[in-house]
């Protein structure tokens, strides 16, 4: 049984406003087969939940959200779940990977842009409090055999 209690509490410690559970359980059974979480044990340590949508005319994995809980960050948790979406990606001929960032929130902005991603666009006023954010994008060019 997943943990919805568990994943919440990493919700509220990675973002100043986070998604109720409820919406984080509509991603988690509506995403299922492209949303994962990360464990150390038994514990979940992160999770990233993710859709397949068309964007600017490719299929794409619609990163939505992604979050390890801060007493496990910087151990390589937040990469090697990227890298797991990379494979579903490539698993069901996916082109691309798009997600959105806040403008403010340099650290993500640096982690995606190390691991792939490319601003394309600025949202304007994308978030409800009025927050930019930039749009990102990921091309899946080659997978592996």
């Amino acid at each position: 049984m997943l943990d919805l209690q568990r994943i919440y509490e990493i919700e509220k410690r990675s973002f100043d406003h986070p998604y109720p559970p409820q919406v984080l359980l509509s991603h988690i059974i509506l995403h299922y087969d492209t949303s994962i979480v990360a464990l150390i044990g038994d514990e979940i340590v992160g999770y990233a939940f993710s859709a397949v949508e068309v964007k600017r005319g490719k299929r794409c994995i619609h990163l939505l959200n992604i979050a390890v809980d801060p007493k496990f960050q910087g151990i390589g948790i937040g990469k090697a779940m990227l890298e797991r979406i990379v494979e579903i990606a490539c698993e069901k001929g996916i082109d691309c990977i798009v997600l959105e960032v806040s403008v403010a929130n340099q650290r993500a902005i640096k982690f995606y842009e190390a691991n792939g991603f490319k601003k394309v666009d600025l949202l304007k006023n994308y978030y409800p409090w009025g927050e930019d954010a930039y749009l990102m994008i990921r091309n899946i060019v080659k997978c592996r055999a």
